[in-house]
């Protein structure tokens, strides 16, 4: 069976990951394809990052664990947060790892007397 050239392959897989930035199911599922795949395909998943349930957080501690230290740095660009799902104390965590950010949305209870801590190295537009 022949082969594409891996140029070829990266783009196809790079396009089709970048051609459906709200579907996060398809990127997952190119993820498995192969290993080199995944490689090319992974820094898609992360541009924007929603945390819609206590979940998330958890996939993401265990990311910024495995992943080399600037991966979500780089890669992570929007952060969606409403901090129910999340403590202050965690969402301090995922600033501090994702420090490439450029536009955070988060919702907090101004009644809880909190206030969340963003690193002044994050260039939030």
């Amino acid at each position: 069976m022949s082969r594409l050239p891996p140029e070829l392959e990266i783009q196809i897989f790079e396009s089709v990951a970048r051609d459906s930035p709200y579907d996060a199911a398809q990127r997952l599922s190119l993820m498995l394809v192969a290993r080199r795949v995944k490689i090319w395909v992974e820094p898609f998943v992360y541009p924007c990052v929603a945390f819609s349930r206590v979940n998330n957080w958890d996939r993401l501690k265990h990311n910024v664990a495995t992943k080399p230290r600037d991966f979500l740095a780089r890669h992570v660009k929007s952060i969606c947060m409403p901090l129910h799902t999340v403590t202050m104390q965690e969402a301090s965590e995922i600033l501090s790892a994702c420090t490439g950010v450029e536009r955070l949305a988060c919702w907090i209870n101004h009644m809880a007397g909190e206030a969340l801590a963003i690193p002044q190295s994050i260039p939030i537009h």
